[in-house]
C-alpha cells in the first residue's frame, strides 16, 4: 500500500480507538469548549457586562435619591413661606411690616 493510504488507514483507526472512550471524548469537547470561549472573547464580554449592570444598578440607585430629594423640595416650595423665605434669602427682599436698616460706613 501507498503511505497516503496507510496513513488514512492509521487515522481511521485512531479515531475509533478514541471513539470507544466516551469520557475522553467528553474531557475533549470540555476543552474545545472553554479553548473557543476564551478564543472569541465571550468572557471577557460577559465580565464587562457584568461589570457595565454593577455600574448602573448605581447610578439608578443615586437617580432614585436625587429624585426623592426633588420631590421633597418641590413639596416645599408649594408653600408660602418657603416662597417668601426664598426671596429674602436669594433676593434681599423684605416685606412691608419688615424693618430694615442702613448704616452709613
Amino acid at each position: 500500500m501507498t503511505k497516503p493510504i496507510q496513513f488514512y488507514i492509521l487515522c481511521f483507526h485512531r479515531v475509533r480507538e478514541l471513539l470507544d472512550h466516551p469520557k475522553r471524548i467528553l474531557l475533549m469537547c470540555l476543552g474545545f469548549f472553554i479553548f473557543s470561549m476564551m478564543t472569541s472573547g465571550l468572557w471577557w464580554r460577559l465580565w464587562a457586562l457584568k461589570t457595565d449592570e454593577t455600574r448602573r444598578t448605581q447610578m439608578i440607585q443615586e437617580e432614585i435619591k436625587m429624585l426623592a430629594t426633588l420631590e421633597d423640595q418641590l413639596a416645599q416650595a408649594q408653600s408660602l413661606k418657603y416662597i417668601e423665605k426664598q426671596a429674602k434669602d436669594r433676593l434681599d427682599l423684605v416685606a412691608e411690616e419688615d424693618l430694615v436698616f442702613i448704616f452709613s460706613e
